[in-house]
């Protein structure tokens, strides 16, 4: 729709720019001007973007903090004279 908008303004401004370029009578060339701003001034027109307002309960900041959580802790310790990887559990606070 915006490409059939552009395409149907500039042909509109080839229109009314081609009487005052072929030298015809004042009244012709003025009314021209008109017209071209006419065109010039549409495209100014007003955006109203719109607020979206989400509303939450009292307890929903509280509700993430002093939850526990999990994660993974790992340490390579020496066993047998090899090198291996043990890994547990760890809980915490958030």
């Amino acid at each position: 729709m915006k490409f059939l908008g552009l395409i149907a303004a500039g042909l509109l401004g080839a229109v009314t720019l081609a009487p005052a370029s072929a030298s015809a009578a004042p009244v012709a060339a003025g009314s021209a001007t008109l017209l071209v701003a006419g065109v010039v001034a549409a495209p100014q027109a007003v955006v109203v973007r719109e607020r979206t307002v989400v509303r939450r309960g009292p307890g929903y900041r509280n509700d993430r903090r002093n939850r526990w959580s999990t994660r993974r802790v790992c340490t390579n310790r020496w066993r047998g004279n090899r090198k291996i990887r043990t890994c547990r559990q760890v809980r915490y606070r958030r």
